[in-house]
């Protein structure tokens, strides 16, 4: 039977790429360096959103600008 690599099963110790602390598990960060940055990333990301969510309302505002003015007559239907 084919077993993965040891490297691949988060069972042998490796080094935090950022303070050299021996941790078992995937990936290349300590826990306490992985969850510093995964807050940083959200934090990113929000911010991302929040400009995304600007952009677009600006867009829809010009767009709305841009639009002619319709004048609506009475229809009979709607007495």
């Amino acid at each position: 039977m084919l077993h993965p690599a040891p490297f691949s099963t988060g069972y042998h110790p490796r080094h935090c790429r950022i303070c050299g602390a021996s941790f078992v598990g995937l990936g290349v960060l300590c826990p306490i360096h992985l969850a510093a940055h995964a807050r940083q990333r959200a934090t990113q990301l929000q911010a991302e959103r929040e400009r995304s969510e600007q952009i677009l309302a600006a867009r829809e505002q010009q767009a709305q600008a841009a639009r002619p003015q319709r004048t609506e007559f009475p229809d009979e239907l709607d007495a």
